[in-house]
């Protein structure tokens, strides 16, 4: 399954599932997808730019994972928000509490109200992150890989097919394997003024900026198991992209 440019085997996603309850089989699904590639991602960016595990402990006494302590550093070193102001503290004690009857005086609430505005500041810093790392996972196609023993590199990305050479590959591969895709794959590269290599690195790029999870699912499956998954991939997105489209029939209704 990918989600946000990560791939991640099903195995994680039924196990990460039982920790969503009072959802749908459905909705705990996509909740798992979406906190293992936020996981996925965080940590994968917190290697890419040098941090360390330090693991700590808690007031109970339990030792943080390094994955844990590394998205904690993560967090820390990108996530930064300025402390809110004696104005905006006083904004949300004059629009929520000031009116209410015995209402304590602002000072008393100060500290309170500093800290939930830090917060919501935070909360926002995060998320505006993990937006980035999934715009800039997304762009590369399936950009990671999740596993039981870490996180990888993904097995799909666009540079990684094209420096492969795979897409200069399947044009004989293709008429090989599956002749009657590439006539059609050779009618649309002449239609275009195109080679067939130029064609297919064309289709894919475009693949890759505008396909959905599921699409890049679909995409994976075919490529499992594949002798060369490389090709795999681009014959299953040239597959979808020419496909022959079905005859319109009229329905002509009787008097």
């Amino acid at each position: 399954m990918v989600v946000d440019g990560v791939e991640i085997p099903e195995q994680l996603i039924a196990e990460e599932a039982q920790h969503h309850p009072g959802l749908s089989v459905a909705e705990a699904r996509r909740a798992a997808g979406r906190a293992l590639a936020t996981r996925a991602l965080l940590l994968n960016h917190a290697r890419q730019i040098g941090l360390v595990a330090t693991p700590e402990f808690d007031e109970d006494g339990r030792q943080e994972t390094d994955d844990e302590a590394l998205i904690r550093a993560v967090l820390a070193a990108e996530v930064d928000v300025e402390a809110p102001t004696e104005a905006e503290c006083r904004r949300v004690y004059a629009a929520r509490v000031a009116h209410q009857p015995g209402a304590p005086p602002f000072e008393a609430l100060r500290a309170s109200i500093a800290e939930g505005l830090e917060q919501r500041a935070w909360t926002s810093a995060a998320a505006r992150l993990v937006a980035r790392l999934v715009a800039e996972a997304r762009a590369k196609g399936v950009a990671i890989s999740l596993a039981e023993d870490g996180v990888r590199e993904g097995s799909a990305t666009l540079g990684g097919l094209i420096a492969d050479g795979a897409e200069a590959r399947l044009a004989p591969w293709l008429a090989a394997a599956d002749p009657a895709l590439a006539a059609r794959a050779s009618e649309a590269a002449a239609a275009q003024g195109d080679s067939v290599t130029d064609f297919v690195r064309g289709v894919f790029r475009t693949f890759v900026e505008t396909a959905d999870d599921e699409a890049w699912t679909r995409v994976i499956s075919a490529a499992q198991g594949a002798e060369d998954p490389a090709l795999a991939c681009l014959a299953a997105v040239l597959r979808a992209k020419l496909a022959p489209k079905p005859a319109l029939r009229t329905v002509v209704s009787r008097r």
